[in-house]
């Protein structure tokens, strides 16, 4: 075999091998958005970027490899490779690491429940705190004769209406 042909095979394994990689990462966030819900526009950026990744990252391969020519067998290999990851390894990976990364998220969010009560008991208390500071200092403000006048007007609000405290 002609050192040229060997040198074809070879860029043809690597595109095969390219090709796995990049549908490894796909997989990647296949997984991060089957664990965690993703709105449209979610969707939408991540493709963006990964497809962005995905252009610079071949572009760079094929220039280092076979100085930016593109080739009809390294397309082939590309495509061959996404083919073969995908009948493959893909469903078990994508599963795998959904699982996996779910059994992990449900883990730190135990953690989580535990810092919202924590902080919840806080705001309570601190809230309790303030509310009787204001209380005390509401009263200071108060001079002995409006204090007089408040226990006699709770007195006569507790009394019946027939018979009135004498003022």
């Amino acid at each position: 075999m002609s050192e040229y042909m060997s040198r074809e095979l070879v860029l043809f394994a690597k595109a095969f091998w390219y090709g796995s990689i990049l549908l490894i990462a796909y997989d990647a966030l296949r997984i991060l958005r089957r664990s965690i819900r993703h709105g449209r526009f979610a969707v939408a950026a991540e493709d963006l970027a990964y497809w962005s990744y995905s252009a610079v990252y071949l572009f760079a391969k094929l220039y280092r490899e076979n100085s930016g020519i593109v080739r009809g067998y390294f397309l082939l290999g590309l495509l061959a490779g996404m083919a073969l990851y995908h009948r493959i390894g893909s469903p078990f990976v994508v599963k795998l690491g959904s699982a996996v990364l779910g059994k992990l998220l449900k883990v730190a969010k135990i953690p989580l429940k535990v810092l919202k009560k924590v902080i919840k008991r806080l705001k309570f208390w601190a809230f309790r705190f303030k509310l009787l500071i204001s209380v005390k200092v509401s009263r200071q403000k108060c001079s002995k004769e409006e204090r007089y006048e408040e226990k006699t007007q709770t007195k006569k609000k507790k009394c019946r209406k027939g018979s009135q405290l004498p003022e």
